[in-house]
């Protein structure tokens, strides 16, 4: 029998069905070695697309399901890989869905990270001094990942790509501001990644604090990255993008790839992985009652989250501020009587 029959490819989806309630604790293994290997005909859950803000992620609002790998994992191929490898699936009301929850993303401008403390990249590249955008004003933006990013070694890449990449997006575009951020999905801690960790040419504007999917998509020309998801998320936007791995979404035709995945023999838009990677590969559960809902569900519950996320981030700078101005008049008060009298 086929191995993907046997694992019960795509048709396993019970509604009756509930994710770990525990932590997810998988053995460690090599980037090399395929999760179906390591652990065969087992479903493998793992937090999905849509991400509830830090304050809230208690407990996922998404997951991903597989059975014979997983979808960042190149080494091996994952349910997600035969669904667009395989097709039949794409119906006219799924592409509807897809077009309708790619725009509801966009205009509410949410992403796989919804860290309300994140920044605005426009707002840092328009603050900074002595920056030369050059006579057309391109931006282009080379995504670094930290060094502890699995995902990097799963995408068949190392940490000498990520060299590669940055001289490559320099000599591609000489006309161009090359720009370093770190991944909005990874840490935000600069310094543990694989280019912001160094002394960057001369020309290249290093971002050490962390900034938001959406505004690197608002402002990027031109995205270069390793195997990130803020790459899928630039191409829905229509973004050129240039993959140095073989991330979940590169190998299909809408990409730039400078490694090959094989593997992948179809022609796939970034509207039909949309569809197959949020509505079909996931899955979607309210944190609260743990049970089962719907894609537009999600996301509504998601931009509620959100935007409550926001405000309390908002209301706490306030309130720092405010503190902090009543320390400084408290501590002036103190020295009053040091002060010289008229």
């Amino acid at each position: 029998m086929n191995l993907a029959k046997r694992k019960g490819l795509i048709a396993r989806t019970p509604e009756s069905e509930r994710p770990p309630a525990g932590p997810l604790r998988f053995p460690p293994r090599l980037a090399s070695e395929p999760v179906s290997r390591f652990r065969p005909f087992e479903d493998r859950w793992e937090p999905g697309f849509l991400r509830l803000p830090l304050a809230s992620a208690s407990r996922p609002l998404s997951w991903v399901v597989d059975s014979m790998g997983i979808y960042y994992d190149a080494t091996a191929p994952s349910e997600l890989e035969m669904l667009l490898e395989r097709g039949g699936w794409e119906s006219d009301e799924l592409m509807a869905e897809a077009e309708a929850g790619i725009a509801a993303l966009r205009q509410s401008g949410l992403s796989l990270d919804n860290d309300p403390r994140r920044r605005d990249l426009g707002r840092l590249l328009d603050a900074a001094e002595d920056l030369d955008l050059g006579p057309g004003g391109k931006v282009v933006v080379v995504v670094d990942q930290p060094i502890a990013d699995q995902t990097v070694g799963f995408s068949l890449a190392g940490a000498g790509r990520f060299g590669a990449m940055l001289e490559y997006a320099r000599a591609e575009n000489p006309d161009a501001m090359i720009v370093v951020v770190t991944d909005p999905a990874g840490p935000a801690v600069a310094e543990a990644g694989h280019l912001l960790r160094r002394p960057l040419p001369e020309g290249v504007f290093p971002v050490y604090e962390p900034v938001t999917s959406r505004s690197i998509i608002d402002r990027a020309d031109r995205l270069y990255t390793v195997c990130t998801h803020l790459g899928f998320e630039a191409a829905l936007a229509g973004i050129p993008v240039v993959c140095f791995g073989i991330a979940f979404y590169s190998g299909w035709g809408f990409t730039d790839d400078r490694l090959v995945a094989s593997r992948r023999t179809r022609r796939r838009s970034a509207l039909e992985v949309f569809a197959a990677a949020y509505l079909h590969y996931s899955r979607y559960y309210d944190p609260k009652t743990g049970g089962m809902i719907g894609f537009a569900d999600a996301l509504a519950l998601l931009k509620d989250e959100v935007a409550a996320s926001r405000t309390a981030t908002t209301a706490r700078s306030r309130n720092r501020g405010s503190i902090g101005l009543e320390r400084l008049g408290i501590f002036r008060s103190g020295l009053r009587h040091l002060l010289p009298k008229n």
